[in-house]
């Protein structure tokens, strides 16, 4: 039953049951044919609602809708400092905010970057939402890619 268009299509009480069961059968599924999260664009944008189909395209939106740069961010920190604990701690920071307060967060995390308080909190190294693909995904390879690709202006192999 759709009301109104100035609700939201998640906001619907009537939609929340289908909702979850939907959730609750694609990961069965998922669990059953041994896939992965990716296979169902399920990368949820820490920003937003919008969905990707993998780690590294959720955080390209990121830069291009939010003006945030993990890879800014891994290179003000110190690339040969940053590890996973890094972007598990910030994921999870950015999840547990909430996409509005998220976005709201960006300038003043990445001025503050090393400084940032988030990196000694150690209960962001806790899942906010379960099976986070941005938990498990790094995109660190795609820097040196990108960084190639602007060197040379070719990619390392066929990309």
């Amino acid at each position: 039953a759709m009301c109104g268009e100035s609700e939201r299509p998640l906001e619907p009480a009537d939609s929340d049951v289908e909702g979850s069961l939907f959730g609750s059968q694609v990961e069965a599924y998922a669990q059953e044919a041994n896939l992965s999260d990716e296979d169902f664009g399920e990368v949820l944008s820490p920003f937003g609602p919008e969905t990707f189909r993998s780690a590294a395209e959720c955080w390209a939106h990121a830069e291009t809708a939010h003006g945030f740069s993990l890879h800014e961010l891994r290179r003000t920190v110190g690339a040969d400092v940053w590890s996973d604990y890094h972007r598990i701690r910030l994921v999870n920071h950015f999840r547990r905010l909430g996409p509005n307060a998220a976005r709201e967060a960006i300038p003043e995390l990445l001025r503050s970057a090393a400084e940032s308080p988030i990196w000694e909190q150690d209960e962001l190294l806790m899942p906010v939402l379960e099976d986070d693909v941005l938990l498990f995904e790094a995109v660190e390879d795609d820097e040196e890619m990108s960084e190639a690709v602007g060197a040379t202006g070719k990619g390392k192999g066929g990309l």
